[in-house]
């Protein structure tokens, strides 16, 4: 578990930011202090596994990596895997030996480099808490945003945009391509476009591919 009666709950702990400025270089205030035990779930968001990258992909070794550093990586990894191989919903773990097979040492109070990682992965907004007495972790990652690619070495910047971008570039496309189908037929089924929105945002298509489903729409029943 996470937290205890005498000191903040990871949930106490939330960060909004995902970017790096919001953290604090140096700082001893970990965030989070940690009980024997830690139960791993597993952060589910629908668009993101469709269009991001596993945490185990080289997407995510090479490029987020430098960003996130690698004892958040491996913590991203080893959750990952272990609830693929268990097949369950959650699963429980000894903080202790957690962070030992993690090489970030034994657990001591919230000064451990473990709650150290814990409190980055939720600044990055990769992990979250998923409740009082649990950790709700990334399986995949999205695209670099541009200043967290600003902050790249120069050779990996450009690996990045000769690789990349094409990728990101279809996948979008195929998305914005599937949202306007599916408006399209709710739109064939005689809803309006209020209800067509509601619907698209229940299937966790993001606000700017809605608006550009409205705007299409709107503009092919004018056209018609």
């Amino acid at each position: 578990m996470i937290g205890s009666q005498s000191t903040p709950h990871l949930s106490d702990r939330r960060v909004a930011s995902t970017e790096p400025s919001r953290e604090r270089p140096g700082t001893t205030d970990y965030g989070v202090e940690l009980e024997s035990e830690i139960t791993l779930e597993k952060w589910s968001d629908p668009l993101l596994e469709q269009l991001g990258y596993p945490v185990d992909s080289e997407y995510v070794e090479y490029f987020w990596l430098p960003i996130l550093g690698p004892s958040s990586i491996w913590l991203l990894r080893r959750t990952s895997n272990l609830l693929r191989h268990t097949g369950q919903r959650s699963v429980v773990v000894a903080s202790d030996e957690f962070g030992r097979s993690l090489g970030l040492g034994s657990v001591s109070g919230g000064r451990s480099l473990l709650a150290k990682t814990i409190t980055r992965c939720i600044h990055f907004d990769v992990a979250r808490p998923g409740g009082s007495t649990s950790l709700e972790v990334r399986s995949h990652l999205g695209p670099l945003t541009q200043r967290q690619l600003d902050r790249l070495p120069t050779s990996l910047q450009a690996t990045h945009r000769t690789q990349c971008h094409s990728k990101i570039e279809q996948a979008l496309l195929s998305q914005r391509k599937r949202a306007r189908q599916m408006g399209l037929s709710l739109f064939n089924l005689g809803e309006d476009l209020s209800n067509i929105a509601t619907r698209l945002r229940s299937w966790h298509f993001t606000d700017e591919l809605i608006d550009d489903v409205m705007t299409w729409l709107d503009r092919r029943n004018t056209t018609t």
